[in-house]
């Protein structure tokens, strides 16, 4: 069973925080599936969904962020799984609000969250989702930074980052692996400069969503993060939008699935 594990800190009081970024996309995907109940397991907060058609295990590990490599090993050794098995998803400094990033191997990039499973497990050789968190020049204090709270005017923005890195996960679960590239940046579209009108329906009409990333369902794809910031509702995204963000994740994630396809979108 594939193991989606969303870093952060436990606690109300690092809920809404940039460092928190993980946790807010594994409980978006908890409430697409309609899961409401968590049990701790494993210095853990951990439950099962349906993510993309597949049975998946969420977990939230309540060890603090600088020591998530140990809840991770022992989730991974109670159910019997390996690194092969993980998506971790969580905050990048390094990377501007409104990008996603995925890998599926490499250095920890100095987010301490993915030091200590480098650490722990003995390998790097997982996949990883990188929420970018970053509004423009590295601060001072990055401490600092990461653990603050997204401020009122980025609530919408984040909120749709997290449908995105949601709609990535599922992305990623369908294709059973992943060698990705830069979401939003890479693409060109990130959430807040999407295609409007006619431009939208081109879009559209050209990046076909996959089926399991149909949006139309559940409405905006970020609904189910609306209940993160103190019950503010974000901007209305089109059932057809939604449709096509998951379109376009789909596109720069297929070649994993046609090794001998195009893979323009993959960084080497």
């Amino acid at each position: 069973m594939r193991l989606v594990v969303g870093l952060g800190n436990p606690g109300e009081r690092y809920r809404r925080t940039r460092h928190n970024a993980g946790f807010m996309v594994v409980d978006a995907l908890a409430a697409r599936a309609g899961v409401t109940r968590w049990r701790e397991e494993a210095d853990a907060l951990v439950t099962e969904a349906a993510v993309g058609g597949e049975e998946v295990r969420l977990a939230k590990p309540l060890t603090f962020m600088n020591r998530s490599g140990i809840a991770v090993a022992r989730l991974l050794e109670a159910t019997g799984g390996t690194p092969a098995d993980l998506v971790a998803v969580v905050d990048d400094v390094a990377l501007e609000l409104g990008t996603l990033r995925v890998r599926e191997r490499g250095t920890h990039g100095g987010q301490n969250g993915l030091r200590s499973l480098i650490d722990v497990l003995g390998t790097d050789e997982f996949v990883r989702l990188r929420l970018g968190v970053r509004k423009g020049d590295l601060p001072e204090d990055l401490a600092g930074y990461v653990l603050a709270e997204f401020p009122p005017e980025d609530v919408l923005v984040v909120q749709e980052v997290v449908g995105l890195g949601a709609d990535a996960v599922t992305c990623i679960s369908t294709a059973r692996g992943c060698s990705g590239g830069d979401l939003g940046a890479r693409s060109g579209t990130r959430p807040r400069d999407r295609p409007r009108g006619d431009a939208r329906a081109r879009a559209r009409s050209a990046v076909a969503p996959h089926p399991e990333m149909a949006c139309s369902d559940r409405g905006p794809a970020q609904g189910d993060a609306r209940d993160l910031f103190d019950g503010q509702t974000p901007r209305s995204i089109l059932a057809t939008e939604c449709a096509m963000i998951s379109g376009r994740l789909h596109t720069l994630l297929a070649p994993i699935r046609c090794p001998s396809g195009p893979t323009g979108a993959l960084d080497p």
